[in-house]
């Protein structure tokens, strides 16, 4: 099934996606300039020009599947701020997930499939970020790093990359695996119907040729990691990974149901997940 994209993203399709050539004249016919944009889930990619403002004191170009291209003054850290603070997702699921994970670098924010990567760490710093749900396919040589998009666009960034495969393949185990887990649970109560169309399922995220060929991950397969996961998990962060996966699956079970089943399963340790 082909996804559909703006309008805007065709001039780019063929061509190598990057700092040096979004500023080119060409490029710059194709952006739309604004005063701000909403981040969502449609975001591919940010390449941020934080230190050095192109274009009359824009720091931010973005790709987004509905949007087009687009330029702005924010950077990309007061974008994610935004983005995060606005709707039902936050970091406080992603640090549960590093925790699990025993990661210390800042480099990814998971939410559910949807799977955010930042290229020098998000931290202390001003960065470019990849919508790794939106990628099919990477590689790099550790100074160039090249992602290939579902939608035919290739992103290239620069600079010193030597253990970026080490950090996507943590992102995308974290994402796989949070899902995996929540999935398994509403599997096993038969709460889970059909999933619903979505263009992530073909991403990086899911496909386990991907992740079995670049990283260890160990899906979970006993009650002990299980439990140990959701016990982690508290209210505010089970009720983010509730409205993620009502997303993407036709739930039958309100949210107010949802954290009670969770805790009386956990406390009375009645769970086959």
């Amino acid at each position: 099934m082909r996804i559909k994209s703006h309008p805007a993203l065709e001039f780019f399709k063929g061509k190598i996606i990057s700092h040096e050539f979004l500023q080119t004249e060409e490029a710059k016919q194709q952006i739309e300039f604004k005063d701000s944009h909403v981040l969502s889930e449609k975001v591919i990619a940010m390449y941020s020009f934080f230190d050095a403002p192109i274009f009359s004191g824009v720091k931010t170009i973005i790709f987004d599947l509905d949007h087009g291209v687009i330029g702005v003054k924010a950077s990309t850290r007061q974008l994610m701020n935004d983005f995060v603070k606005s709707g039902t997702l936050n970091f406080l699921h992603d640090r549960y997930l590093r925790r699990y994970f025993k990661a210390s670098h800042l480099h990814t924010f998971c939410c559910g499939t949807y799977t955010f990567f930042s290229l020098k760490g998000y931290a202390k710093q001003v960065t470019d970020w990849v919508g790794l749900h939106h990628i099919l396919d990477m590689s790099d040589n550790q100074r160039l790093i090249l992602f290939k998009s579902l939608v035919g666009l290739d992103f290239r960034f620069q600079g010193l990359f030597a253990v970026v495969h080490k950090f996507v393949n943590e992102s995308v185990s974290m994402s796989a695996f949070a899902h995996q887990i929540l999935r398994l649970f509403l599997d096993e109560r038969g709460l889970l119907f059909a999933p619903k169309d979505n263009f992530v399922k073909r991403s990086l995220a899911f496909n386990d040729d991907y992740i079995l060929r670049h990283y260890r991950l160990l899906f979970p397969r006993s009650t002990e990691k299980t439990v140990f996961f959701c016990t982690l998990m508290k209210e505010e962060a089970l009720k983010i990974a509730y409205q993620l996966l009502k997303k993407e699956y036709d739930l039958i079970i309100e949210e107010r149901e949802w954290l009670q089943l969770i805790d009386y399963r956990l406390k009375s340790k009645l769970y086959l997940w």
